[in-house]
């Protein structure tokens, strides 16, 4: 009963044109755990609990009226499908909060020393939230949001970037991908980086395209390893692995201002393979 079930929801997705001909079982698995869950949670309403509709009819109906998509969205942490496994053992899944962790415990380490941080690409008023542990300074191409901070204008690649000043920590947060030379970028953010000081570094390995304003490059932890290890400065990598807090988030894009980066969407929304690369070194010499 359960396989005739599963071949009828795979039929009646490939009906709307929502999964190409090689599905995989695991969605499927995850679109019944869902459905049951609806049956469950609202067994009054249901018509599949009263047997009115055929599993097909009512899946059909939940695609095109958005329901599918709700439920996805409002009970994804319990589904048991789409829950996330160990990748690999070499490869470590981090803690949304690994790379601010890292940045506290330096900062931490040192009470008694005023430490200062270059938070790269926050022209918008971004890492507001590192403001409490060291004297912050925003550097950017240009100043895009408002509020009462300062930013030095400036570009992380360019080749003779010189601030005057060098800092206790780099940090930068969905940045990486935006900038055009990144090997550049790398090289600078360690050259404006004390002998012992941290950098500490967050870019999608998984995300839509999204160009604010530009959209270039996607990294793994071993190219940020890689980037910063082969920037000619000795340094010692501290941190590297993935983010995915929001791996099945529907980060479907928006269009605001000049850019649009809406991804094409479906029933299972816009795009739910969202993963980030962290990635921490300290400077050695």
């Amino acid at each position: 009963m359960l396989k005739d079930i599963k071949q009828r929801i795979y039929r009646a997705r490939r009906s709307v044109g929502l999964v190409p001909p090689a599905d995989n079982k695991t969605v499927i698995d995850a679109i019944h755990e869902l459905r049951g869950d609806l049956a469950k949670r609202e067994a009054k309403a249901s018509p599949l609990v009263a047997g009115r509709e055929s599993d097909e009819d009512v899946f059909l109906r939940m695609a095109r009226s958005g329901k599918l998509e709700q439920l996805i969205t409002k009970h994804i942490d319990t589904v048991s499908a789409l829950k996330p496994v160990e990748y690999a053992p070499t490869v470590p899944l981090l803690p949304k909060t690994a790379a601010r962790d890292l940045v506290s415990a330096y900062v931490k380490d040192r009470p008694n020393e005023r430490l200062r941080l270059l938070g790269v690409g926050g022209g918008y008023g971004g890492y507001r939230y590192l403001q409490g542990f060291a004297e912050r300074i925003i550097m950017d191409i240009a100043k895009s949001g408002e509020g009462d901070f300062e930013v030095v204008i400036a570009d992380i690649c360019d080749p003779n970037l010189d601030l005057g000043q060098q800092f206790d920590v780099v940090f930068s947060h969905d940045v990486f991908e935006h900038v055009e030379k990144p090997w550049i970028a790398a090289q600078n953010c360690l050259r404006l980086c004390k002998v012992g000081g941290l950098n500490v570094h967050a870019a999608p390995f998984a995300w839509r395209y999204h160009p604010v304003p530009t959209d270039y490059f996607r990294f793994s932890h071993d190219g940020f390893r890689v980037l910063f290890e082969k920037a000619g400065y000795d340094v010692e990598t501290v941190l590297a692995g993935y983010d995915i807090s929001e791996r099945r988030v529907n980060k479907g894009g928006s269009q605001w201002k000049k850019v649009d980066d809406r991804a094409p969407v479906d029933a299972l929304g816009g795009f739910r393979d969202n993963w980030r690369a962290v990635y921490g070194c300290r400077r050695l010499t």
